[in-house]
This record gives C-alpha cells, sequence and structure tokens, in this order.
C-alpha cells in the first residue's frame, strides 16, 4: 500500500502570535489518513528538522517555542516512527529524539519536544488531541502542559477582563510537575481538556460571546506569579494547548490553537 502524507491547514497559533482573522476551518480532512502537529520546546535551544519514518515533514527548520507552522500532517494510519534532528549538524546527522506511534485513522494528535539534550537526547510526547468544540457553544477547550525546564510545579490561572477591568479568575490547572521530571509521564490525563466559560466582555460584537484573558503561571497554591500573559482573546468553539517553556525561572507561556 502506498503512504498519503500531506499537509493539512489548521490555521494560526494563538497567544504570543497573531493572524488577521480567527475562521472555522473550510477543509474537510482525509478521514484515512491521522494527523499529527508538531512543536518543538525544547530547552536546549536547537532548532529541528521533524521526519516520519524517514521522510521529513517540515520545509523549513522548527525553532524553538514553535509549531510546524499553519498545518497538521497527515499519514497512513497505522505504526509511525518520529525522529528529531539538528539542523545545524548536516554530517553526521545529530538525532535527538526517536519513537514509535500508533496513528488511527480520523484521529488527530500533537506532539511536543521538551526538555534539555541529556545523553545526546530530547524528550517527546504525542498527546491525543480533541478538536472538536465544546458541546456548550459559549465554551473554549483548554489544556496545559508544564514544559519548562527546572521549573517547580505550576499553576494555571485564568483572569477574565471586561474592557480593562479584572472580573474573576480561576485555578484552571494546579500543581502540574515540568514533565521534565517526570518518568513516565500520563498520557491520557496530559491529553485532556477542560471547558472555559466565555463570557460576553464588554467589548466583544453583540451577539458573539468571547472572553478576552490574562494568563497566569504561578507557584503551585502560592500567588507567586513566575509569567503573566498580556491580554488574550479566548474564542467560543475553540480548543487550545498552554504550555510553559524555556528553563526556570525564565519560565514563559505560548500556546497551540489545536482546530
Amino acid at each position: 500500500m502506498i503512504k498519503k502524507t500531506f499537509l493539512y491547514t489548521l490555521g494560526c497559533l494563538a497567544l504570543l502570535s497573531s493572524c488577521k482573522k480567527d475562521d472555522a476551518i473550510g477543509t474537510t480532512p482525509d478521514r484515512d489518513l491521522g494527523y499529527i502537529s508538531f512543536t518543538n520546546a525544547n530547552s536546549s535551544s536547537k532548532s529541528l528538522n521533524i521526519l516520519v519514518d524517514q521522510k521529513q515533514v517540515n520545509t523549513s527548520a522548527l525553532g524553538v517555542n514553535t509549531t510546524l507552522t499553519g498545518t497538521y500532517a497527515g499519514f497512513a494510519a497505522g505504526s509511525r516512527t518520529i525522529l528529531t534532528r539538528d539542523v545545524a549538524v548536516a554530517t553526521p546527522p545529530i538525532d535527538y529524539y526517536t519513537g514509535a506511534v500508533n496513528v488511527v485513522a480520523g484521529q488527530s494528535y500533537s506532539f511536543f519536544q521538551y526538555g534539555v539534550i541529556t545523553g545526546g537526547a530530547l524528550k517527546g510526547i504525542l498527546l491525543n488531541t480533541d478538536r472538536t468544540p465544546d458541546a456548550n457553544g459559549n465554551n473554549a477547550k483548554v489544556r496545559f502542559l508544564n514544559l519548562s525546564n527546572g521549573a517547580p510545579a505550576l499553576d494555571l490561572v485564568m483572569v477574565r477582563l471586561e474592557a480593562t477591568t479584572a472580573k474573576d479568575s480561576v485555578v484552571l490547572y494546579s500543581a502540574q510537575p515540568s514533565l521534565a521530571t517526570v518518568a513516565t509521564p500520563d498520557v491520557a490525563a496530559l491529553s485532556a481538556y477542560k471547558s472555559l466559560a466565555a463570557n460576553k466582555a464588554a467589548n466583544s460584537t453583540p451577539g458573539v460571546p468571547v472572553s478576552t484573558y490574562i494568563l497566569r503561571l504561578k507557584l503551585a497554591g502560592t500567588n507567586t506569579i513566575v509569567s503573566s500573559s498580556a491580554s488574550t482573546t479566548i474564542v467560543p468553539g475553540r480548543n487550545y494547548t498552554f504550555y510553559a517553556r524555556g528553563t526556570y525561572p525564565a519560565t514563559a507561556l505560548s500556546s497551540v490553537l489545536d482546530n
């Protein structure tokens, strides 16, 4: 059987990046394929090439704290091997990660490269990714990963704004350890999302519920702020993966728009 591989448009990254508009996906994916996004969150400042079954997926180097720009890559169902390679060294190639994954047709996944180079290797994790909107049309879905090397356990706090006034807040995730310290991450638990009410903000378009939030990383169980985002719009029907990155205490927050 001939393996099929192509890129499928996702949209744009959220938080710390911008796009002209936030339209719904207009292209129907091939249900015979499984889809993977790739995010480089390693703390060793290594730009990467991504290979699946020895075929390079990216057309340009995947820089640190970036996601394969605007795309999922589609792969035929079955066992696949993900390999990441240093873009700066051609001969002999330097590989930082090799891992076998099982791709299911019609399913979506997110691969994250993280950690610091230890014994010549970086860490990686493949999560199941839900691209369906929340059942409540006024909600978004959010999940959080602590990929900051050397970071203690962190809380993700969402502070809701109306115009520029903070109205309330919620600790959406509590005491999340750095995955760099976890020998066997719980993929099922890390793959799950939580619903976030996108309450109508004062400056939103009438009838269109959109909320603006400040996202804060705090030391678990305290009010000590590690990182705080600018005002960030959370759009109903969208699914977000927020992740802590960098090396503590220079921890920052980035995100991937999953649908």
